[in-house]
């Protein structure tokens, strides 16, 4: 029974036995709205469900090849954009022709550089490959930004020695006549070329190249570099020959240059955060080489002094 188990009621009889016939329960009338609990008014017949309207198919999209056809206009465009003929350079406009023919009936290459212009040496090498590809490279002008720097890089490398042994030079002098010694003199300027040798090795280890902005920097911080021997070595000679002596020097003359170099450091490296490669050039040539010839100065000046000493006291 609906309600669980025990005996089914009498209305349940018709319907079984109209569910084993075979035949529509709901034909029994009385007995199934009995049955199934609906009173009188739920017989009225009941409106069929509206059936789901199928979508409307969409539009496919005509396949390559099908859609509008040409006109005959563009018909006859497109033929005779497939009977063009090969043209050569004098088939060009003037405002085209002008760009790579000279008066003269000569013609330009045009060469491009995938490098930043303020590398110098890659732009030695690149004029070094543009000229293979010339008939005859003496007569050759080179013209554009890349080109004019090299140059005077080129220019500036074969001059460079001679400017800075001569900057050495006006600097030893100087020394000199400040000490009025030549031992001290050399003294002084021992650190300092060992600061620029260092110099040298740091670049080719973090790929710092000379360039055009940067290689006029060097006699630069060979004159700032200098003065701390001078003030370093002035201080030496001015105390007692002994070891407490020499750490007092170093003491107080030591703090003094830590401080002048650190400064200076940080006045160029305003230069390494500029946006162009040249001056950032400038900047990180001047931290390294001004921070290498202090650091030179305080390591390299009093060894040689202690063993000096200990030269002169016979130990």
């Amino acid at each position: 029974t609906p309600g669980g188990g025990g005996a089914p009621s009498e209305g349940a009889a018709p319907i079984k036995a109209a569910a084993e016939a075979g035949d529509d329960p709901a034909a029994l009338g009385d007995d199934w709205d009995q049955w199934d609990g609906s009173d009188d008014d739920a017989t009225a017949p009941r409106e069929p469900a509206p059936e789901a309207a199928a979508p409307e198919p969409t539009p496919t999209e005509p396949a390559t090849g099908e859609g509008e056809e040409l006109s005959k206009e563009d018909a006859e465009l497109l033929l005779e954009m497939f009977e063009a003929q090969p043209f050569t350079i004098d088939d060009l406009p003037p405002v085209l022709l002008n760009k790579v023919r000279a008066s003269d009936g000569s013609y330009g290459l045009f060469a491009y550089p995938a490098f930043d212009v303020a590398d110098m040496q890659k732009g030695l090498i690149f004029m070094e490959e543009t000229t293979a590809y010339l008939d005859d490279p003496q007569d050759a002008i080179f013209v554009g930004e890349a080109v004019v720097y090299a140059a005077m890089f080129h220019m500036l490398r074969e001059e460079a020695p001679v400017v800075l042994g001569m900057a050495m030079v006006l600097i030893a002098l100087l020394v000199f006549w400040q000490l009025r010694s030549l031992g001290l003199m050399l003294m002084t300027l021992v650190p300092l070329l060992l600061a620029m040798v260092w110099l040298l090795g740091l670049m080719g280890a973090i790929d710092l190249r000379f360039t055009l902005f940067n290689l006029p920097i060097l006699p630069a911080i060979l004159g700032i570099g200098v003065d701390n021997g001078v003030y370093l070595t002035d201080r030496i000679r001015r105390s007692p020959s002994t070891p407490e002596g020499l750490a007092d020097a170093l003491q107080e003359t030591g703090g003094a240059i830590l401080a002048a170099t650190a400064t200076t450091a940080v006045g160029f490296a305003a230069f390494m955060v500029a946006d162009s490669g040249g001056v950032r050039g400038i900047g990180s040539l001047a931290v390294a080489g001004i921070l290498l010839a202090a650091t030179a100065a305080l390591l390299v000046l009093p060894t040689l002094t202690a063993l000096l000493q200990r030269r002169r006291r016979g130990q």
